[in-house]
């Protein structure tokens, strides 16, 4: 899925979950749909960089996509010298 696309289904998602929840005295950041639209696109973008990151450290291989197209990231791996015993 697309950037585009997933922010799509998250605006809609959103508009939608705005429309249907109780009124509320206070202000909050829920009043603001773009407000709202943005945390959550921050929350994921760097939830995705520390996954990531770990993915990295660990050696495991990160799978994503790039203008629709699924893509494999692999760790970059030190070589160890050989050792003779």
């Amino acid at each position: 899925m697309t950037i585009a696309k997933s922010t799509k289904k998250v605006k809609r998602f959103v508009k939608c979950a705005v429309k249907h929840m109780p009124p509320r005295d206070e202000d909050s950041v829920f009043d603001n749909v773009d407000v709202l639209i943005e945390l959550a696109q921050k929350s994921f973008t760097e939830a995705a960089k520390k996954a990531v990151a770990e993915n990295d450290a660990l050696g495991i291989p990160t799978h994503g996509s790039v203008g629709g197209t699924l893509i494999v990231r692999t760790p970059f791996q030190k070589k160890e010298p050989n050792k003779q015993l």
